[in-house]
C-alpha cells in the first residue's frame, strides 16, 4: 500500500529480480507493507495479485521471493503465503519486527512459516509501551524477540538459511 503504487513497485521488484537472476542470487527479499486483516478487501487482494505477479515473475528465472514479517501475525502471512499458488515464496524472518509491532510472539509466529524461513533477521525489541505505538530495538539478547527459542526451532526444522544481523541501535 498505498495501492496506486503497486505497479511502479512492481516494476522496481521486477528490476532487482532481473539483477539478481545476472548475477546468480538465487533470493530476493522485501517488505510487501501492511497486510490488511480483511482477506476480502480491495486492498487485500491487490497485495495478493502483486505478490503473485512478482512472485511468478521471480519463479521463471528461478528466484525465489522472500517476504519480511513485521506487520502481520504468523498465522495471517502463512495464510496469505497460502493463496499463492504460482510459486513458492519464502519468508525472512524477523521477530524483533513483530515485538516492535506488538502483533505476535515470535516463537508463535515462527510455528507457521518455519517451513517457508530462507533467511533471519537477528535482531531484538521491546514491546510498544502504548497502544498504537512502535516498540524500539535494542541489542540481541536484551528484548522480546525470543532469539534463543526461535533458533532452536529453526535448527530442529533444518533450517540452513541466512542469519543476517540487523541491528540499528546507537552505540554509546
Amino acid at each position: 500500500r498505498p495501492l496506486h503504487l503497486i505497479e511502479e513497485r512492481l516494476e522496481y521488484l521486477r528490476k532487482c529480480v532481473d539483477f539478481a537472476d545476472a548475477i546468480g542470487a538465487k533470493i530476493v527479499t522485501f517488505h510487501m507493507g501492511f497486510l490488511p486483516e480483511d482477506p476480502g478487501s480491495e486492498a487485500y487482494r491487490a497485495m495478493l495479485a502483486a505478490v503473485t505477479d512478482i512472485a511468478g515473475y521471480a519463479a521463471k528465472k528461478k528466484v525465489t521471493i522472500s517476504l519480511e514479517t513485521g506487520q502481520e501475525t504468523g498465522q495471517q502471512l502463512a495464510a496469505f503465503l497460502d493463496r499463492i499458488t504460482v510459486a513458492r515464496v519464502g519468508v525472512n524472518f524477523d521477530p524483533a519486527n513483530l515485538v516492535i509491532y506488538g502483533v505476535d510472539a515470535p516463537s508463535q509466529a515462527l510455528k507457521h512459516v518455519v517451513a517457508r524461513v530462507t533467511s533471519v533477521h537477528v535482531k531484538d525489541a521491546l514491546l510498544p509501551e502504548t497502544p498504537g505505538a512502535m516498540g524500539r530495538e535494542v541489542r540481541p539478547g536484551e528484548g522480546r524477540a525470543e532469539l534463543a527459542e526461535c533458533f532452536r526451532m529453526l535448527r530442529a526444522s533444518g533450517f540452513t538459511g541466512a542469519l543476517i544481523i540487523e541491528n540499528y541501535v546507537a552505540r554509546g
